[in-house]
């Protein structure tokens, strides 16, 4: 069991970690598939295979960096369980936000939904970052037809919404990696997009 102890020092990290600027935050609930997605990116700016495996790795507590050389950028991963801190690192963000969404579940979808609205909400409107929704676990049997999706994220009415801010919806299978290689072409035209802004 994690005690107190661990979770101060968890917490003190992540703090820390809030501090420092990143080119692309990724967050979403917990089990969205942040982590297998995360793995996958690493992967492929390494030019290495991934094989799929049928054991999902264990959910971020915390943060975790990603540092790519191929392109070179930075992804910040910030475990689900830590969405009350997602505003701070939000504010240190430079490119962009990536917003993973479990789409196999109604429950989980509404829930996203409304994690989503909430940062959104928080962001200071001068600098709304360009977002990606990343509409993952779509090689499930159980997942949610597009239509449902796209009506529970309320994405028809998004965009009129959230006047300034880019958004783009990409569809992904973090576990058999379909679909991921899209989200780093988005990373990479964010970046060629700004390629002044500060590092």
């Amino acid at each position: 069991r994690r005690g107190p102890h661990y979770i101060v020092r968890t917490l003190s990290l992540c703090m820390h970690m809030s501090r420092h600027s990143h080119d692309f935050l990724i967050v979403g609930p917990v089990g969205a598939g942040k982590t297998t997605l995360v793995r996958r990116l690493h992967a492929l700016g390494a030019r290495q295979r991934a094989t799929s495996t049928a054991a999902p790795p264990q959910p971020t507590v915390g943060t975790e960096l990603l540092t790519l050389s191929r392109p070179s950028l930075t992804l910040l991963e910030v475990g689900g369980a830590m969405e009350p801190l997602w505003e701070g690192f939000l504010g240190h963000c430079r490119r962009g936000l990536l917003f993973v969404v479990d789409t196999s579940s109604a429950c989980a979808v509404g829930a996203a939904s409304v994690a989503l609205l909430r940062l959104l909400s928080s962001e200071d409107p001068s600098n709304k970052r360009p977002l990606l929704l990343v509409l993952n676990q779509r090689d499930r049997l159980d997942a949610l037809p597009e239509g449902i999706v796209r009506h529970l994220l309320r994405l028809d009415g998004m965009q009129e919404t959230s006047r300034g801010r880019r958004i783009s919806i990409h569809w992904t299978s973090g576990r058999s990696g379909d679909g991921v290689d899209g989200v780093l072409k988005w990373c990479v035209e964010e970046l060629q997009r700004n390629p002044q802004a500060s590092r």
